[in-house]
């Protein structure tokens, strides 16, 4: 998937942030060409791949914000809210994890 592909969806499903996440996702998407030298559209990832890249970032959100939840000084709501948030990563890394698993198996 193209990063524009990407940006299109975020103003579709996001419109209250749309235009703050469309150029924080350009802003991604040119740092990761100038690292990489290639966008998201490369097309030597597997699906096994792209799924084991997108775990990796779920668990890395869930651990950021295990660090977040340790700073001092937080709201009652802001630790709900980002426990909330740090479930949802952890939600989304178990199904990846599964998918991943599944793809194990069939080959």
């Amino acid at each position: 998937m193209h990063h524009l592909t990407v940006n299109t969806k975020l103003k579709s499903n996001f419109p209250e942030t749309s235009d703050f996440l469309t150029e924080l996702n350009l802003k991604r998407a040119e740092a990761g060409l100038k690292k990489y030298g290639t966008d998201l559209s490369r097309k030597d990832f597997t699906d096994e791949i792209w799924t084991q890249q997108a775990l990796e970032e779920a668990l890395d959100l869930a651990n950021y914000l295990e660090c977040r939840l340790a700073i001092p000084g937080k709201t009652q709501h802001e630790i709900i809210e980002l426990s909330f948030m740090q479930y949802d990563a952890m939600k989304i890394a178990d199904k990846l994890a599964k998918q991943l698993r599944q793809m194990d198996k069939t080959e």
